[in-house]
């Protein structure tokens, strides 16, 4: 894709014919080329830092400085409208969507939404400052307008400022657009306040139609460190219990887990086992906990087992949670991603009732016969050699004769 953005670019600035040829040339090879945008661009969102010679031969609308309107050097865009015709950019206002700071463990989603009106803005580049942090990573954007009317966008940030850039595929503009722009994900820094998020320094440029009507806001991206992470273990031995690991910063008086994708049977062990919680699981999908004396102490480990009726490839997810401490208020919980069960069990547990019987040997006769469903056949190659035959069938004998 950036070769096709660099191609684009070159053309744009061919079309331009700036006056002084050694406009363009940035990497002063005496030829203007695809060497030049590239340097263009990589200045632009900070990976080059411009030499004095560079920001002359690059600065080509004059502002002592590189930025996406000296991709283009003709001051207005021709829209079409007649001969003689041409139209400026609009008013563009970049905000954030207060109501849609996703902050999860380990990233933070952020929806960058913009309001574009007569705006024929092919590219722009702004910075997005993290006020009250000293450094952002792990950056990505996504999704949004921009991606689905193909504009090519790149980033690049130098401590908790990012510079965001973004380029117009097939002739796209802005023009009069309301709504999400693209979705910003950066890693958790893991500190401990959150910050004002600012988007300043903005640039737009419309086909060599620079707009100076463009402006950006401020937000506050609250840092929600969780109390409590819960998360699923791995399953324990060839019986159907599947572990809830917590992880936590207060003590726990109380917990409801609401799970998806299994059924379950009981609950017991664990911390809250330890504690003596009377732990009770009262439909097949809810499990509670509610302290008799002790609460759960701060630390890490199995917060109890969850016995389940076993389901080749079944994705267990966690629904609804609710953890409390002893004063009776809901703490911030974490919750890990849906963890999905192996195909087998237990070699040879053909009824997934944790055990290998004589009721698994008749259903494995069963499925070398082709008369059972074929679901039911996935925990009859004992011996891993890859086939189901009387092989497996002496083998699953001998595991019953010799435990």
């Amino acid at each position: 894709m950036r070769t096709i953005l660099i191609g684009l670019l070159f053309v744009s600035i061919l079309y331009c014919q700036c006056p002084i040829w050694l406009e363009g040339d940035i990497n002063q090879d005496e030829t203007l080329d695809i060497l030049d945008i590239v340097e263009v661009i990589d200045i632009i969102v900070g990976f080059l830092v411009p030499t004095e010679d560079q920001l002359y031969c690059g600065d080509m609308d004059d502002d002592g400085q590189i930025t996406v309107n000296d991709l283009f050097c003709p001051p207005l865009l021709p829209v079409g409208t007649g001969p003689g015709s041409y139209h400026r950019p609009g008013n563009i206002h970049f905000y954030i969507n207060n109501d849609a700071l996703d902050s999860e463990n380990d990233f933070f989603e952020i929806e960058l939404q913009v309001e574009a009106e007569a705006a024929w803005v092919s590219a722009f580049q702004f910075d997005i400052v993290f006020e009250d942090w000293p450094n952002v990573n792990g950056i990505d954007f996504e999704g949004g307008y921009l991606d689905e009317f193909g504009f090519i966008t790149t980033s690049g940030n130098q401590g908790n400022m990012v510079r965001f850039v973004a380029v117009a595929l097939l002739g796209n503009i802005l023009g009069d657009f309301h709504g999400l722009m693209t979705t910003m994900t950066i890693e958790n820094p893991g500190y401990e306040t959150g910050t004002e998020v600012t988007i300043t320094n903005i640039y737009s440029e419309g086909m060599c139609a620079s707009s100076n009507d463009a402006y950006g806001d401020t937000a506050y991206l609250s840092l929600m460190i969780p109390d409590v992470n819960l998360s699923f273990g791995e399953l324990m031995g060839y019986d159907h219990i599947l572990p809830i690991n917590f992880e936590s910063s207060v003590e726990i008086a109380g917990f409801s887990i609401e799970l998806s994708g299994i059924e379950i049977e009981s609950a017991w062990g664990g911390a809250a086992g330890d504690a003596d919680f009377l732990v009770t699981t009262p439909n097949d999908s809810l499990i509670l906990g509610n302290a008799t004396g002790n609460a759960i102490q701060p630390g890490s480990g199995i917060l109890t087992g969850v016995m389940f009726n076993f389901q080749p490839y079944a994705e267990v997810c966690f629904d609804e949670v609710a953890v409390t401490d002893p004063g009776g208020n809901l703490v911030e919980a974490a919750l890990s991603d849906c963890y999905t069960l192996p195909e087998c069990l237990r070699p040879g547990d053909m009824n997934f009732d944790g055990s290998v019987d004589i009721l698994d040997i008749v259903q494995m006769v069963s499925c070398i016969m082709g008369i059972a469903e074929p679901d039911s056949c996935v925990c009859g190659d004992t011996n891993g050699d890859g086939i189901l035959d009387i092989l497996d069938i002496v083998s699953s004998i001998d595991s019953i004769l010799i435990p």
